[in-house]
């Protein structure tokens, strides 16, 4: 968990997040101001408003919540901690969790998802570990 978090930092995600819902923000000023006082323009920017949510927003939001878990788990690896442990932590969440809403409408990555992504990347996560002293905590 710490090493996702750091790994947010690290990757700049916060920035990333800001620069983009001003992005999405500038748009749907500019398509309001174009469309201001015509019939209908309010359903137009409500329904802008929700495909940016679910067409960006959301997408990306994933995208990072899937790049921490991946650099958190090389980050856990060079600081001596076993990164199989990141497998077990998502499965355990996986078992004690009451669902999930469906992927498409999460700002993270299904429990399945992350367990698939951290298992493609373990074996190389693996080598880290085995090469460096283990943690002593």
């Amino acid at each position: 968990v710490m090493g996702h978090e750091v790994a947010h930092v690290l990757a700049d995600h916060g920035n990333e997040r800001l620069t983009q819902q001003l992005g999405i923000k500038a748009v749907l000023l500019v398509v309001g101001l174009l469309g201001e006082g015509e019939f209908g323009s309010q359903q137009l920017m409500q329904a802008l408003g929700v495909g940016a949510q679910l067409g960006i927003s959301l997408p990306f939001s994933r995208t990072h919540e899937e790049e921490a878990d991946l650099m958190g788990l090389e980050v856990m690896a060079r600081a001596g901690f076993d990164p199989q442990q990141s497998v077990a932590l998502w499965q355990n969440m996986s078992a004690a969790g009451d669902g999930q809403p469906p992927e498409f409408l999460s700002t993270h990555p299904a429990h399945e998802s992350r367990i698939r992504a951290l298992q493609g990347a373990l074996e190389e996560a693996s080598a880290t570990y085995r090469a460096v002293a283990p943690a002593r905590c």
